[in-house]
């Protein structure tokens, strides 16, 4: 019943947080299909300076998936200002936490994903890398209200970024993105705020 009621407010919170977050739509990935030269998932996409699509103007995306049906990621460096806690009161497993929702990205904005670090996923949950998985909201607040998993790190996104075939790869060519080997203290980390200029000026060292 509490997942249900759950379900019913988050659905409330989208409308909000659609009329916030809104700034267009790119093409949206279909089913999972084979391979495609490029980026392999668990990869982060650095926007470049000279990148200024609102949609993802110095953002940094943590790459889902990449084949030939197109890719999938999520914006990892954008909070909101709703607090999961206050907008999910009955999830007990979020009560006193200040973690906030992220905006994922400007695809399906009805979409709740969430990045759960933990060495036992729930049984409905994809690896990522490391001990990252990518899970729905109720698997990972049931598995966050056990006890013994409650220091899991976690992240909550609404919406997502996606590209059509060939796309994503036609951005990297163009100089729209640099690639990093994602880590977990980076994505992760408790203010995102600079993650973005941290990443860039990382790369810049590496290409002096």
């Amino acid at each position: 019943m509490a997942m249900r009621r759950a379900g019913v407010r988050w659905r409330a919170l989208v409308l909000g947080v659609a009329a916030l977050c809104l700034w267009g739509a790119v093409a949206a990935p279909s089913a999972l299909g084979g391979p495609e030269p490029g980026p392999k998932k668990g990869t982060f996409l650095v926007a470049s300076d000279s990148l200024q699509d609102p949609r993802f103007r110095q953002s940094v995306v943590l790459l889902l998936r990449h084949d030939d049906q197109g890719a999938m990621g999520l914006i990892v460096n954008r909070p909101t200002r709703f607090v999961l806690g206050k907008v999910l009161p009955e999830a007990e497993a979020l009560a006193d936490r200040p973690d906030r929702l992220y905006f994922g990205g400007p695809v399906d904005l009805k979409a709740v994903l969430v990045l759960l670090q933990t060495e036992k996923p729930p049984a409905a949950s994809t690896p990522v890398f490391g001990d990252t998985h990518l899970t729905g909201l109720d698997e990972a607040l049931e598995h966050l209200g056990r006890k013994e998993r409650s220091s899991d790190r976690f992240r909550v996104f609404v919406g997502y970024a996606g590209w059509a075939p060939g796309q994503l790869q036609a951005e990297i060519t163009r100089g729209d993105w640099q690639l990093v080997p994602a880590e977990e203290t980076v994505l992760f980390r408790s203010d995102p705020s600079t993650l973005w200029q941290d990443l860039r000026e990382t790369l810049n060292r590496i290409w002096i």
